[in-house]
């Protein structure tokens, strides 16, 4: 139960709905039965999240509107909806869905968004967080239609904190200016753009609808050369200047900054990028984790990784988080880690090429005793072949205690190491000398406990 929400919407009553399948019936009946008898308390419903696929299962807005009540005073309350939707045909059900729910976070996942669409979901009063994972939009020229649309009139989304954009089509490109231009920026305190790169115009559209001051996390897609903005990135700059509240910047690897003044991003304390942009943002500035990427998986765009390294350490606090991917990872790099960054409790390792055996067993565990503060270490490869930290594939039973033998070996030389990843395999400290081993999807429940999708049946038993 998340007490925060518990806060924010006192006297309700919650409970929790695993995952229904289509053979679960009998559990989909107690909690239909359960739902009408609520509804005749007229006490609220609040759901941790629920996944409708209405491309495939249009029928699943009627089954959900079967159990949550179709009246206006409902008051039914959706924490998290995602959605996968057509405009081609969007059943009925769903606007009457979109108008007795109180969504705060909403999810559009691989759908094809209409202006009437769009209009209708930012107008939802409660909604906070909005991510429009790789849709579409359709008509092709959105902006024209969104711009005439009589529901579109004015601004929206005037309760949005969060907005996040990823989008594969160029359709979603040209449609992020018009996207911005209705929805109420004031707010909005998280902007993730992710996808091909932008043409300049659209890059200097995406800039001037933020509010200076406003952003507290900033994650910007490339931009292609335009030669009417041929010096796209010095908006992108100006921008920055114009954000002291940032504490999370991602910037695209292949963004190139010519300069920062010193007294910007004063607040920085999370940076994802290029070695190149590590090297300007870092120093000086507040910085505790820091991720380097690369825009290609060849050794040439990476940089002189040693003198990022430095760069780094200069951080106005101690680094306790660092994660390299994908990159050629040179085993010689480990003998400055500890030595530069003596907080580091998190290290992340994710590498285009194989490290070699011996140096695992046999050197890191002289790097692993000088880590005093180390809590975690993940080294990660992907490749073809067998290999034991290869993502790939499982390693066999050799593999597997090879793995336990070499964590064992570290965890004697470093009493606060905590887990180790290798590959696919995760090895957790239990007791003194005692390793766990698990498959990393044995994780990935525990650490969505509230994100279980809500699949529901054609229609009510």
């Amino acid at each position: 139960m998340s007490e925060r929400a518990v806060e924010r919407v006192p006297n309700e009553l919650w409970f929790d709905i695993l995952k229904l399948t289509r053979q679960d019936r009998g559990a989909l009946l107690i909690v239909s039965q359960t739902c009408k008898r609520l509804r005749s308390l007229t006490l609220p419903v609040l759901l941790h999240h629920v996944a409708l696929d209405l491309e495939t299962s249009p029928h699943h807005a009627s089954s959900l509107l079967a159990m949550l009540g179709s009246g206006y005073d409902a008051g039914r309350f959706v924490r998290r909806m995602h959605l996968r939707v057509s405009t081609r045909d969007i059943p009925e059900d769903l606007w009457q869905l979109l108008k007795v729910t109180s969504v705060e976070d909403l999810v559009l996942s691989s759908s094809k968004l209409s202006a009437r669409l769009f209009a209708s979901i930012i107008m939802i009063p409660t909604l906070r967080n909005l991510n429009l994972q790789s849709c579409s939009m359709y008509p092709p020229d959105p902006i024209r239609h969104i711009e005439t649309m009589d529901l579109c009139q004015g601004r929206f989304g005037v309760n949005l904190v969060s907005l996040e954009v990823t989008w594969q089509e160029t359709s979603v490109i040209t449609s992020l200016p018009a996207i911005l231009s209705r929805l109420d920026m004031s707010k909005v305190q998280n902007l993730s753009l992710a996808g091909s790169p932008c043409s300049g115009t659209v890059t200097s559209d995406i800039l001037s609808s933020i509010y200076a001051g406003s952003l507290i996390s900033l994650r910007f897609p490339p931009v292609r050369y335009d030669a009417r903005f041929p010096q796209p990135y010095d908006l992108l700059r100006d921008t920055l200047v114009s954000q002291p509240n940032i504490r999370r910047l991602y910037l695209h690897p292949s963004i190139r900054l010519s300069s920062i003044p010193d007294d910007a991003l004063r607040n920085l304390e999370q940076f994802e990028g290029s070695c190149a942009m590590a090297e300007l943002l870092v120093p000086g500035r507040p910085v505790t984790r820091v991720t380097i990427t690369t825009a290609s998986k060849f050794p040439d765009p990476q940089g002189d990784m040693p003198k990022t390294f430095q760069a780094i350490s200069r951080s106005s606090k101690h680094v306790k988080y660092l994660e390299l991917e994908p990159m050629l990872f040179d085993e010689g790099w480990m003998d400055d880690l500890p030595m530069l960054f003596p907080q580091l409790e998190e290290l992340r390792v994710h590498s285009t090429n194989y490290l070699t055996k011996g140096f695992m067993r046999m050197t890191m565990p002289a790097h692993v005793s000088k880590m005093k503060a180390c809590k975690s270490i993940r080294f990660r490869c992907r490749g073809g072949g067998a290999h034991p930290l290869n993502l790939l594939y499982m390693p066999d039973e050799s593999g597997l205690k090879w793995a336990e033998q070499t964590v064992v070996g570290w965890g004697q030389r470093n009493a606060v190491l905590q887990e180790v990843w290798l590959g696919r395999v995760a090895l957790v400290k239990v007791a003194t000398n005692e390793w766990k081993a698990y498959d990393e999807f044995h994780f990935r429940g525990p650490a969505d406990a509230y994100n279980i999708p809500l699949l529901l049946p054609d229609r009510l038993p």
